[in-house]
């Protein structure tokens, strides 16, 4: 009844209806949404596992986004403190090792680098979350493999026989584990 009602408006008028993405995009565009936040919302339409969802949840939610800010902000502060260990170094009265003044501004700087990589490598698992991954068994004949993926599958998703090179197809299977 909706539908039927906003077709019978006026078709001069401004209404139409919205392209795919729009919303997305205006928002984005009005900075309500971060870039980050947009591909989570992507994440999260095309998540099919519980653990997909949870994952584009967390990104739409602002997780990365800020971590990302705090990243950019210790590294502006870094930058000024360095900056101002150079410009000032001469102002320090008395027998002072360039290092020492340097230091807490490299410890800090190292351990802003250690969670950037450890990141890193927790993107590799966010990856495999939101892609999946593609397992290939590959053999002789009758070696087994449509009897493995029964088995991984929990259901007959492939014809096993004794007759050698009965699975002659590519077969592909979604699977949560």
């Amino acid at each position: 009844a909706i539908l039927d009602a906003v077709h019978q408006i006026d078709i001069q008028s401004s209404i139409r209806p919205a392209a795919r993405g729009e919303f997305t995009r205006r928002a984005y565009a009005a900075g309500k949404l971060g870039l980050t936040q947009v591909e989570g919302l992507a994440d999260l339409l095309l998540a099919s596992t519980q653990i997909q969802r949870r994952q584009a949840v967390s990104i739409l939610s602002g997780a990365l986004e800020r971590r990302y800010d705090s990243w950019r902000n210790q590294l502006t502060s870094l930058r000024a403190a360095a900056e101002a260990s150079v410009d000032f170094a001469d102002d320090i009265e008395g027998d002072v090792d360039f290092y020492q003044i340097l230091e807490p501004t490299l410890t800090k700087a190292k351990a802003l680098r250690n969670d950037i990589l450890a990141s890193l490598e927790k993107g590799n698992i966010g990856m495999a979350v939101r892609n999946g991954i593609h397992i290939v068994l590959a053999g002789p004949p009758n070696a087994g493999k449509s009897s493995l993926l029964n088995k991984i599958a929990q259901r007959p998703a492939a014809i096993v026989t004794d007759t050698a090179g009965t699975t002659r197809d590519i077969l592909q299977l979604d699977l949560t584990l």
